[in-house]
């Protein structure tokens, strides 16, 4: 079952995705495709990456509907 639209679209609500924070992470993201491109991923591969190198402590929840988006997530890890 989806939920309501706010909560599917939040990430491109909150603040940190809009205006002058978007602004601010446009040369992060540049950087991450930029990586991907060079090595044959997606995007959202090394971000992920990134989020697991963090620690043990840290648990991510990366969701999607497609298995080929879940192929991806786990090849990430």
């Amino acid at each position: 079952m989806k939920g309501p639209r706010s909560a599917r679209l939040f990430p491109r609500a909150a603040s940190r995705c809009t205006g002058d924070a978007s602004e601010s992470n446009r040369p992060i993201v540049e950087v991450v495709r930029e990586i991907a491109g060079r090595t044959g991923i997606t995007p959202g591969q090394p971000a992920l990456a990134w989020v697991l190198a963090q620690g043990k402590e840290i648990v991510t929840l990366p969701g999607t509907k497609r298995v080929v988006h879940l192929e991806e997530n786990v090849a990430a890890g």
